[in-house]
């Protein structure tokens, strides 16, 4: 995404869960996941003529335990470290819950998370954002 403001980019992680029965579809998207201040602060921004907020960028994953995620994640695309998700029984256990009360045929339409998670980070940070897809 981008900040309409300055044309910046916005980067935000979220954790996604998707129903893979009977039809392919995601059931929950996360608000933005953030670290410590103190990770970011640890990692200088690259491109500060480009991108404001700290971020970081998933690029693995290792289920630990049922409560449990590693993730593996770039910060400020300076350097990477593992950060671990703990908690995850509980909300996957709503999660699950909750989708077995509604479960749709089938998700839903293009686009639509890509909107959702626009609307979420609006809300989030109070910037106005252009997302395009």
């Amino acid at each position: 995404m981008y900040k309409l403001t300055n044309n910046h980019r916005y980067y935000t992680a979220h954790l996604l869960v998707l129903s893979a029965r009977p039809t392919y579809r995601i059931v929950y998207v996360s608000e933005s996941l953030r670290v410590h201040a103190n990770v970011y602060r640890a990692a200088p921004m690259i491109r500060p003529r480009y991108i404001d907020e700290g971020f970081i960028f998933p690029v693995g994953l290792i289920v630990e335990n049922d409560d449990w995620l590693a993730l593996g994640v770039h910060v400020n695309d300076y350097n990477s470290v593992i950060i671990r998700l703990k908690g995850l029984k509980s909300v996957m256990d709503r999660i699950i819950r909750l989708d077995q009360r509604r479960a749709p045929i089938r998700g839903p339409p293009v686009g639509d998370i890509q909107r959702h998670i626009h609307a979420i980070l609006v809300n989030e940070t109070r910037v106005p954002l252009l997302h395009e897809h």
